[in-house]
């Protein structure tokens, strides 16, 4: 017995040893090749170049990434199917990374096409990320299609200017697929139905977590941004200037559109968007809405709610900011045979900007307030609460309140929790595109009176270092360091910089600030911000 387990362990060394790497083109000419040779563990390496093939990974658990990144790594499906396919159970040991992935048309299913760039089928669940999944068109799914009884995830990825004549330009998920769908940007894409992402049937497995959707149209359809059935849990996600157009019968819900659904709506920043008929921000209809710390800023409507349209629903907003919306009945909220339950939360206008329709009620409870909210401009999408906000610890502390904002700061900075999505709390950020040679904002939010150092860094330390004063992500020495003041009486203190000519499109730069004189106890280490480059 003792020489048989010696021989089994023996063996056992030798097959965990025998994953490969294996080179594009250097192995193999094509990427299909690579993937037809390759066996289960092994990684796929792709040299900077553009593929013109339709890749489908067999079912294989095997890694396939680019050696470059996205910018440099091209797979072109040349108008002739899906670019990329799971299509055989692929699960979470499957992963695709570091691709743009463009020119799909997508595969057939139920007679007609889905998935222009990547197509997910039944069961299959790969890991997506670090992708630009764009350029693509089909029916349904135009940069990526999840199929039935899937649990992809869908991470860090580029899903934009993608088209379909049916639902979902960005990403059609299918009746009972329950994807992680998670800091993405989802953008610019266009569909007759639903603009961003569809849904078909989601349930309580169904996250998205931190996503950028905007910009996104639905020309003759519901959901701008995002349309679902079922239930569904959106949280930390940044849904603007989204569209849905249509006729009289169509046209609701110009950044979320939900039917027949348990909703969960959690630090979210809404602003910006447009509906043809009712919801500018959000319609629900035939369903249980939860709408808690959340943003709601400058959406329009044609018919009726700017912000929030109820229909044949019930509703409960807590901790939330619903101002500068706009329609013709019902600026900020509209109801239809709906109840709704508000507490501490800010509306512009107050009851008078809810519109209570047929059957509807609505009950205006504690620490609701209507004073401006004073976020520090707006004017420039810039929706961070200033010092001086009357939102600022004037929200509820419940049970299940969410640890952090919609940005990752710790989601109670005092005794008590702030209204709408941002905390207020020791941050660095920017606001504007940051292109060679252009100004850009950068601003620190801090205590007023302390004063402010923001550096640049070299490089990144990954985990980063433990101080005094808390995290420290940059590497020393600093490449570069300014001392713009004190942070003002409103909290926010901005330094206007130039991005240098020499920076790349495409290049990460890391920024991170000191609030406060050394020694201080309440002096703090920001964030990490990492500034793209356009």
């Amino acid at each position: 017995m003792r020489t048989v387990l010696v021989l089994f362990g023996i063996l056992f060394i030798a097959c965990a040893g025998s994953a490969e790497t294996i080179f594009v083109p250097d192995d193999y000419s094509s990427i299909q090749d690579a993937i037809t040779a390759s066996t289960a563990g092994d990684t796929i390496i792709v040299r900077p170049g553009t593929y013109v093939e339709n890749v489908d990974f067999l079912g294989k658990a095997i890694t396939l990434k680019s050696e470059k990144g996205a910018q440099s790594t091209v797979i072109d499906g040349n108008q002739t199917g899906s670019a990329v396919t799971f299509n055989y159970g692929e699960g979470q040991d499957t992963v695709i990374e570091g691709f743009t992935v463009t020119n799909g048309t997508g595969s057939v299913l139920i007679g007609s096409m889905h998935g222009g760039g990547i197509f997910c089928g039944y069961q299959s669940s790969p890991i997506i990320t670090q992708n630009r999944i764009t350029g693509n068109n089909c029916r349904h799914g135009g940069g990526i299609h999840c199929g039935e009884y899937s649990f992809p995830t869908i991470v860090e990825n580029e899903i934009t200017h993608n088209t379909t004549t049916g639902n979902g330009g960005g990403i059609w998920c299918d009746g009972w697929s329950y994807p992680t769908i998670k800091n993405n940007t989802i953008g610019e894409n266009i569909s007759d139905s639903t603009g961003g992402i569809f849904f078909s049937h989601a349930d309580s497995r169904t996250l998205v977590d931190g996503n950028i959707i905007e910009n996104n149209e639905a020309y003759d359809g519901c959901g701008g941004g995002l349309r679902f059935f079922g239930d569904l849990t959106l949280i930390n996600n940044v849904v603007a200037n989204n569209r849905a157009y249509g006729s009289w019968t169509v046209g609701d819900g110009g950044g979320i559109d939900c039917s027949h659904c348990t909703a969960f709506v959690v630090n979210n920043l809404i602003v910006g968007n447009d509906a043809a008929r009712v919801g500018g921000g959000i319609c629900c209809s035939d369903g249980l809405i939860y709408l808690f710390n959340n943003t709601l800023f400058g959406n329009t409507a044609g018919d009726g709610a700017g912000g929030l349209y109820l229909g044949f629903s019930n509703g409960r907003i807590r901790n939330t900011i619903l101002w500068a919306d706009s329609a013709p009945t019902g600026k900020e909220i509209t109801l239809y045979d709906s109840h709704l339950k508000l507490s501490h939360s800010c509306v512009q206008g107050g009851e008078g900007a809810i519109n209570v329709d047929y059957g509807s009620s609505t009950v205006w409870g504690a620490g609701m307030i209507t004073d401006d909210p004073l976020f520090a401009d707006s004017g420039k999408g810039d929706f961070h609460l200033t010092h001086l906000s009357p939102c600022r610890d004037g929200g509820y502390n419940y049970a299940l309140l969410p640890g952090t904002d919609f940005e990752g700061d710790p989601r109670i900075a005092q005794s008590k929790v702030d209204m709408g999505a941002d905390e207020f709390h020791c941050h660095l950020y920017s606001v504007g595109d940051a292109t060679p040679g252009s100004s850009i904002d950068i601003s620190v939010v801090g205590e007023p009176g302390f004063p402010a150092l923001v550096a640049l860094g070299d490089g990144i330390q990954d985990p980063p270092q433990y101080t005094i004063y808390g995290d420290l992500w940059l590497t020393l020495p600093l490449a570069q360091s300014w001392q713009p003041g004190v942070i003002p009486g409103d909290g926010v203190l901005t330094l206007t910089a130039t991005v240098p000519s020499g920076w790349l499109p495409d290049s990460q730069h890391p920024f991170q600030a000191l609030v406060g004189p050394w020694g201080n106890p309440a002096t703090q280490l920001t964030n990490l911000m990492l500034l793209e480059v356009e």
